[in-house]
């Protein structure tokens, strides 16, 4: 898997039991998070394969000096021991992490 970032491309705002059922039905084990205005995380990675998808809010991923921003609707699939940092907007962020063990 590599990094790819996936742009909400509907008119309509995402809704989160939608998009928790597509993450389970694809194979993801789902937690919602949610994030406090301006928060950041240091640089870090997990050892497992992870897919970002933002349900309100907005933050900032930031992998080897690429910053993927996203906004409601947008995805981002990240490859186990994937370092990044992220800087969370000024509204907070309500998103979803679907993580899937590398074996």
């Amino acid at each position: 898997m590599k990094v790819k970032h996936f742009v909400w491309a509907s008119e309509r705002p995402p809704v989160e039991d939608l998009l928790h059922r597509t993450l389970e039905n694809n194979g993801w084990a789902v937690h919602p998070w949610r994030d406090p205005c301006d928060r950041t995380y240091r640089p870090h990675a997990h050892a497992v394969d992870e897919s970002l998808w933002m349900v309100a809010g907005e933050m900032e991923v930031i992998i080897a000096e690429r910053v993927y921003h996203l906004r409601p609707g947008d995805r981002l699939l990240l490859p186990a021991e994937t370092v990044r940092s992220a800087r969370v907007g000024p509204e907070g962020a309500n998103y979803l992490i679907g993580r899937r063990w590398v074996h």
